[in-house]
């Protein structure tokens, strides 16, 4: 992980010296290496942070230019992509210089500096490649100028330039489809997601370039250069039961999907290698969710059962029982020590995750509870049912606190907002109603559904909701102001689910016409249409960094 420094380099750093000569960092290399691949990945990042921070007339300094020296010097290859992505500070350095260029009417200048150019693509930030989408959308020269390297790469030795200008355009979402591009000259760009349907790639030099889940469809790519092409297709998991449910873990390592059968499998993401299969339900898996620490998962059943596994083993910790039907649905509370089901019975129980035992048993409901939520604090519980009422539950006592009502449908969905106060049921008549707290009457009905609404979902930050339903629409609404902003249409079928990516850029929803669309989320615009399912694809999540989704069908 960690190589020698060179005299000459650490001379332009005297003031970082002492905290260079650490005990860890005199130790022999391959004893460095060691003890490093022993290290998690929380653990290597605040390593990572321990040598970034040196002391200055006793006052810690931060830097980035030092960040990113030593992450170069002193920090494998193979782990610079995910120590810069969990340091906000370097995605806000790469967007502060990147502000600085376009204030001197230099932006396009970036593809030649490649010192900015390897931090962009180590930080991978959407935040930046919106700024960037921005840009380029509302300055047709700054497009053309990107786009005269890609041209100039077939006759002249710009090949770095132009594989930097094509991976940038590429990433602000412009698209390619029968585009001439033969001859050019792009060793080594990233043009994962690109779109180059119907492209002319005759004779191109495409070597090492990242093709990950790019669309080629009748691209011509004869007498292409291709040696060391990444084109790899992300995970398909074949497996011999019907996948009602996943979930990733929160640090993003792994992903857990429930089956028919009732088993558990949990899949290694790195490598999409199955670590462990959970055995112990006898029926439906309908629900999974990991701990908010991630080292226990959760599961409901058709058997009634809610089981509580060792995410790292594998093995069975409590069979948590009580329930006298199918459980619905499964949520952690936010501090990680309770758990509430909902089930058929009617019934919301709260359990101790420790012990497995029960805690409260929350009666009133007259028919299934659908679906159950917490509050950000952990204080309320908000459980929706067959009996087109959202009823809210104190945590600690188990008290009925108040009952929302006025729906006319069954509510399979509710959602408390993430910045405010407010909860968001949807249900069988076609209307999403948010309510507020203090508990007033109704806040406002988002009306526009003409079927049944499945699911619902708020933006991470808690400004906006989406909703899917059976009118094969996606709609998004102002959380405020309960206006609808856009009717997303593409589907062909019934939409069942529905997920914000974790910056709140994209949704994506899942449909019985066997796809994934991706939207964007500001403007509504279409994205991919993510093929594959032979059927109904009844399940969609984000990875927690974005990067990867998964669905199940």
């Amino acid at each position: 992980m960690f190589n020698p420094i060179s005299s000459s380099t650490t001379a332009s750093y005297p003031a970082t010296q002492p905290s260079l000569k650490a005990t860890f960092l005199s130790l022999p290399i391959e004893v460095r290496e060691k003890v490093e691949n022993h290290l998690e990945r929380w653990e290597q990042m605040y390593l990572f942070e321990a040598l970034t921070r040196v002391t200055r007339e006793g006052k810690p300094v931060d830097s980035p230019v030092l960040q990113l020296h030593l992450l170069q010097q002193r920090i494998a290859t193979k782990y610079h992509q995910s120590l810069a992505c969990s340091d906000k500070s370097l995605s806000a350095f790469a967007l502060s210089q990147l502000q600085r260029l376009e204030e001197q009417g230099q932006l396009d200048k970036a593809v030649e500096k490649r010192a900015l150019f390897w931090l962009l693509s180590l930080v991978g930030d959407q935040a930046i490649y919106g700024y960037l989408r921005e840009r380029v959308a509302q300055d047709p020269a700054l497009k053309e100028k990107l786009l005269s390297w890609v041209e100039r790469s077939k006759t002249e030795n710009v090949q770095p330039m132009a594989a930097n200008a094509l991976t940038l355009l590429v990433k602000s979402g412009v698209q390619f489809n029968g585009a001439d591009l033969r001859g050019i000259r792009v060793p080594g760009a990233d043009l994962s997601f690109g779109v180059f349907d119907s492209a002319q790639l005759q004779g191109s030099d495409l070597s090492n370039t990242y093709l990950v889940a790019s669309w080629l469809r009748q691209a011509n790519l004869s007498n292409a250069q291709m040696a060391g092409v990444q084109f790899d297709e992300w995970a398909t998991l074949q497996e011999k039961s019907t996948a009602y449910t996943c979930a990733y873990s929160p640090d993003g390592k792994n992903c857990a999907i429930g089956f028919a059968n009732g088993e558990i499998n949990v899949y290694d993401k790195s490598r999409w290698k199955k670590i462990h299969t959970l055995t112990g339900h006898t029926k439906v898996v309908n629900s999974v969710v990991y701990s908010p620490s991630g080292t226990h998962i959760a599961s409901g059943s058709d058997d009634g059962t809610v089981r509580l596994w060792d995410a790292c083993s594998g093995t069975i910790t409590h069979t948590l029982r009580g329930h006298t039907k199918a459980v619905r649905c499964i949520v952690y509370a936010p501090s990680g020590t309770q758990i509430a089901s909902g089930s058929e019975d009617k019934t919301v129980r709260l359990w101790d995750t420790a012990s497995g035992a029960p805690v409260h048993t929350l009666a009133g409901h007259t028919g299934t509870v659908l679906s159950v939520a917490y509050a950000l604090s952990g204080e309320r519980i908000a459980s929706s049912s067959e009996d087109k009422t959202v009823r809210l539950w104190d945590t600690a006592s188990g008290a009925h606190v108040q009952t929302l009502e006025g729906f006319t449908g069954a509510i399979r969905s509710v959602a408390y907002s993430p910045s405010r106060a407010q909860i968001a049921p949807d249900f069988d008549k076609r209307t999403v109603r948010e309510w507020g707290a203090p508990l007033r009457p109704r806040l406002c009905a988002l009306a526009g559904h003409t079927k049944a609404v499945l699911s619902v979902a708020y933006s991470p930050s808690g400004a906006q909701i989406a909703s899917v339903s059976g009118d094969k629409r996606v709609r998004l609404w102002d959380a405020h102001s309960g206006a609808s902003t856009h009717t997303l249409k593409g589907h062909t079928d019934w939409v069942h689910s529905v997920a914000y990516s974790p910056s709140g850029a994209q949704v994506a929803s899942a449909s019985n016409d066997k796809t994934v669309r991706l939207w964007d989320a500001h403007s509504g615009a279409p994205g991919r249409t993510l093929e594959g399912h032979t059927d109904w694809v009844y399940s969609v999540a984000y990875s927690p960094s974005g990067a990867q989704i998964a669905s199940g069908s």
